[in-house]
């Protein structure tokens, strides 16, 4: 990998750790073929105050399309809004492994339906070029994306891409950083002045787990660790209460004091937090815990080694806690 110029490197210091490239070619980084749970971001081509995933029939289409890719690739969904021009989604790729062949053919008749009898002609090096995109998190987003496009394109006798750049993704690292990256981007809608509570926000897997239309995704008990459905949303909905300082609903469970304190305990303050755009979110490379990212800087380290890391003696103020400056330099 070439690079040139000065990049740097952010490491965020608050529940967990995160490290965040700001510069958009910094992003390969991110090793996009191994297997994890990565934050995606897509954000339509177009001038400002274009916002055409507002429309209902084109919002509900792009979710249409990311759960039929879903099923598709080896991916599950924790968790997706989509915004007037842009989406976010919290995906899970399986690790990659060796598939059964009856299994693959399945697959690729999905994808090919009209091709059967060019797929029975596929060698073993075909096969398993199939099979590798199955677990690939960048085929993933281009095929949802590209098949959204030409949607639209048709729909509205457009021509060209739909999409703006190369989609953004962060490596999720530990299942706190997941549940805290969710209730980020559930709180998207509410920062947008569009909603007062998320899960009243149509194009959200919030409103779909309220509404009880959640069944091809992450299961909220997984998430939350309660056996029951109504304890698991009732104590994720508090938490996005909590983090976004959003008014109560009536009749709904308050956080218990002991968990508010075991919060406040932890070196984190969760009121409010999330009320502003929080970049690491979005444009990073991971979020996780600290030794994670220390491995991940020595991965970093090692396979880059043009590049070297320097941390800054005094960490800037944030309200979720400090950040780390590392610049790096080609060499």
């Amino acid at each position: 990998m070439e690079f040139s110029g000065v990049k740097w490197l952010r490491i965020v210091n608050f529940w967990d750790y995160g490290s965040s490239v700001m510069a958009r070619q910094a992003r390969v980084f991110v090793d996009e073929g191994e297997s994890g749970v990565y934050h995606v971001c897509s954000r339509v081509a177009g001038p400002m105050g274009w916002y055409p995933l507002a429309e209902k029939e084109n919002r509900h289409q792009l979710i249409q399309y990311l759960k039929h890719y879903a099923a598709l690739y080896q991916c599950r969904v924790y968790s997706f809004v989509v915004m007037g021009n842009h989406y976010h989604a919290i995906l899970k790729f399986r690790k990659p492994g060796k598939l059964p062949k009856k299994f693959l053919k399945e697959k690729a008749l999905q994808f090919y339906p009209k091709s059967e009898a060019h797929i029975d002609l596929w060698n073993e090096n075909k096969w398993e070029t199939f099979q590798n995109r199955l677990f690939d998190i960048s085929e993933f987003m281009r095929s949802l994306n590209r098949a959204f496009t030409n949607w639209y394109n048709a729909r509205t006798n457009s021509r060209g891409s739909f999409w703006a750049d190369r989609f953004k993704s962060v490596i999720l690292g530990s299942k706190r950083a997941i549940r805290e990256c969710m209730l980020y981007i559930d709180l998207n809608p509410v920062r947008a002045g569009l909603v007062t509570h998320p899960e009243d926000f149509e194009g959200s897997s919030c409103h779909l787990r309220i509404v009880g239309k959640d069944k091809w995704l992450v299961s909220i008990n997984e998430i939350m660790k309660h056996n029951k459905r109504s304890e698991s949303l009732a104590h994720y909905r508090q938490l996005l209460y909590e983090r976004g300082a959003l008014p109560n609903r009536k009749g709904k469970l308050q956080i218990p004091q002991e968990v508010k304190k075991e919060m406040e305990q932890s070196d984190y303050r969760p009121r409010g937090v999330y009320q502003k755009k929080l970049k690491y979110f979005v444009n990073g490379v991971m979020i996780g815990s600290k030794l994670q990212i220390e491995e991940k800087l020595q991965e970093l380290r090692t396979e880059i080694n043009r590049f070297y890391y320097k941390r800054r003696k005094n960490a800037l103020s944030h309200e979720a806690g400090d950040f780390y400056l590392q610049h790096g330099r080609g060499m």
